[in-house]
């Protein structure tokens, strides 16, 4: 398969790309670029100059921000399908926040944005979508912020893990199964905005309660109900 045509054959995938037609979408893979980035290697950083849109071909991507201690906040983690980056139709735009690969070799397809919103201005679907998207985005910042505010490392815990097996888990039963993505103690930390040493002590408390097993960098959830309780506690 030729270079052109693998793009062609991955961006037909993306859910938000799927009202273009085949010229369309043929045109964006001629113009698109794939690059691929090392595990935490940088993409982006607050600042720089918000002129391109991200489309995940492999791996997973972090969005991040910097609490004003210093401490890393991790906003979402991102797989396959999924895009990120300049995704706003103002043509002066700095990105807000750190973007890094939290998978070895991740891959991903750059996508000018003049030319991406000009060949899409007339396909009234893919703005909804990506309008659909950036709301979906607030809302979960907006609850990230009320669960760092009001709830305990516990609860945060709970709650981050019971979002994790929805996305990347496969469950054996109604009731428990496995998050299928690498991630230490430290990730989880920087995802609740805590230490590492706080973490570790919320994740054995989850599993002396028997609602969760710790292998290595996995995590078996015995009970899901209990789990997604207590996150909403």
């Amino acid at each position: 398969m030729s270079i052109i045509n693998d793009k062609t054959w991955y961006l037909k995938k993306v859910n938000i790309l799927s009202g273009l037609n085949e010229n369309e979408i043929s045109y964006i893979a001629k113009n698109c670029t794939m690059k691929t980035y090392t595990k935490n290697e940088i993409i982006y950083n607050p600042g720089d100059k918000g002129n391109l849109i991200y489309f995940i071909k492999k791996g997973k991507i972090r969005l991040f921000k910097n609490s004003p201690k210093g401490k890393e906040i991790t906003l979402t983690i991102l797989k396959e399908g999924e895009c990120f980056g300049s995704l706003y139709m103002e043509e002066k735009q700095e990105y807000k926040e750190f973007a890094d690969s939290f998978s070895d070799n991740s891959m991903v397809c750059l996508i000018p944005k003049t030319m991406f919103f000009s060949l899409t201005k007339n396909n009234s679907s893919i703005p909804l979508k990506i309008n659909k998207l950036l709301g979906l985005r607030i809302y979960e910042l907006e609850m990230m912020i009320e669960e760092l505010t009001f709830k305990s490392v516990i609860e945060r815990i709970a709650s981050v893990l019971s979002k994790l097996i929805n996305k990347y888990g496969n469950f054996e039963n109604e009731n428990a199964g496995t998050i299928n993505l690498p991630i230490t103690h430290y990730d989880l930390a920087k995802m609740i905005g805590v230490t590492r040493e706080a973490a570790s002590n919320a994740l054995m408390k989850l599993k002396k309660m028997n609602i969760i097993e710790l292998k290595r960098k996995k995590i078996l959830v015995n009970d899901y109900n209990e789990l997604k309780e207590l996150g909403q506690k």
